[in-house]
């Protein structure tokens, strides 16, 4: 029977390496999978690779290439999605996981990744249970044993803060950092752990920004720049199916949009506003066309008034939510919510400016989101942005 050495002795590389083959990796695949997972009762260094065996790295390696595509299969890649193969051949359709789609494409990751693992690892350790705490208070109990669970609860403290103080400094550059970091910000966002830590610690990746715009304070032109990390050659193949995921993301948001009052209404229309304004100076900005990168936004406007069909209730709770504020201070909620609709006007002007083309004449990106336009409801999506436009819209005499 195998006998943790905590038991026995203080915290060192041994009890490390213990709670890194036996706690860490198993913690990892359940928090990566989705799965309700145990909180940690220990906790591990931060640089220092000593505390890790090479087993437990190649193990960890192993699990975070497989969990990571696993997590966009089954977010994006269960269904068809249309893609460009090497930006020169015609729209294709096919499935995240057949490995034509992507041919060469691999997953690259860095330290970065196993030192965000190790950060939210830490984070988690759930608090001393009354046992531990009662006896560390008891007067009967072994003054050597009360000494040796008060240095393992520095220790672990003094892990914990260093990992909340490490997160924001986190500035993933390689196409499986980015999505690891991604993917480990939206399972924090799900779970009650993202108390824990700030949505600002996540910042440094466009990802997160573009998907959660409205958890974050303000969005700057400096998230914007770092949108341009997407255009790279590692991650352009992965954006549709990536994409097909913000469109979902940011139907679910439109709740986050209503239920904080007039203030977080406010907020969540600028910031997705500017984010938005920003991924469309980028992708219509570029001598090389990348309008087939505008399909997400498609598919947003097309399922948004799906599932909204009815919009008056929005009218009526914006009105309900102003009345008290002068003319001009209606206006400027009013136009700071037509803002997030405006990128709908410019696919419109976007596909009729693809279609004075001879088709022979259109590069496939053009082809891809004019074939995506054309078999989606969004003409009627634009229906209804007219509509509230009218109604919403500061009228002069």
């Amino acid at each position: 029977m195998r006998t943790s050495p905590y038991k026995s002795q203080k915290a060192s590389t041994e009890t490390f390496q213990y709670t890194a083959n036996f706690d860490f990796v198993p913690f990892i695949v359940r928090f990566l999978q989705g799965e309700k997972f145990k909180q940690a009762h220990h906790t591990l260094p931060i640089g220092k690779p000593e505390s890790l065996t090479l087993e437990t790295i190649e193990r960890f390696r192993e699990v975070l290439n497989r969990a990571t595509f696993s997590y966009l299969c089954q977010q994006t890649g269960w269904q068809r999605s249309l893609f460009l193969q090497a930006h020169k051949e015609h729209p294709q359709q096919g499935r995240l996981w057949d490995a034509p789609n992507w041919q060469d494409l691999s997953l690259s990751f860095s330290e970065q990744s196993l030192e965000l693992a190790l950060a939210i690892f830490n984070i988690s350790r759930r608090p001393p249970g009354a046992q531990t705490t009662k006896k560390i208070k008891s007067k009967d109990a072994d003054p050597k044993e009360q000494d040796t669970i008060k240095q393992q609860l520095r220790v672990q403290n003094k892990h914990i803060k260093a990992s909340q103080k490490h997160l924001p400094t986190l500035a993933p550059e390689r196409n499986g950092d980015l999505l690891f970091h991604h993917i480990a910000f939206c399972r924090l966002v799900e779970t009650k752990l993202s108390g824990k830590c700030k949505s600002e610690d996540f910042a440094n990746n466009p990802l997160n920004i573009i998907t959660h715009f409205h958890r974050f304070d303000t969005i700057t032109d400096e998230h914007g720049a770092s949108f341009e990390r997407l255009l790279a050659k590692d991650m352009t193949p992965l954006l549709p199916w990536l994409g097909l995921d913000w469109a979902r993301q940011w139907v679910l948001t439109e709740t986050e949009r209503w239920n904080g009052g007039l203030e977080q209404f406010h907020h969540y229309n600028q910031n997705m506003s500017t984010m938005l304004k920003h991924w469309l100076a980028l992708v219509v900005g570029k001598e090389e066309t990348h309008c087939h990168l505008l399909v997400p936004l498609v598919r947003y406007y097309e399922r948004l008034f799906e599932k909204y069909e009815q919009t008056q209730p929005w009218v009526e709770q914006f009105q309900l939510m102003v009345r008290n504020l002068r003319i001009m201070e209606r206006q400027d909620y009013s136009r700071t919510w037509i803002e997030t609709w405006t990128p709908a006007l410019y696919l419109k002007r976007a596909y009729d400016e693809a279609t004075t083309y001879h088709p022979v004449e259109r590069e496939p990106a053009q082809r891809l989101f004019m074939e995506c336009y054309q078999h989606s409801s969004f003409k009627q999506a634009l229906e209804k942005i007219h509509e509230l436009t009218e109604i919403l819209q500061p009228k002069v005499g």
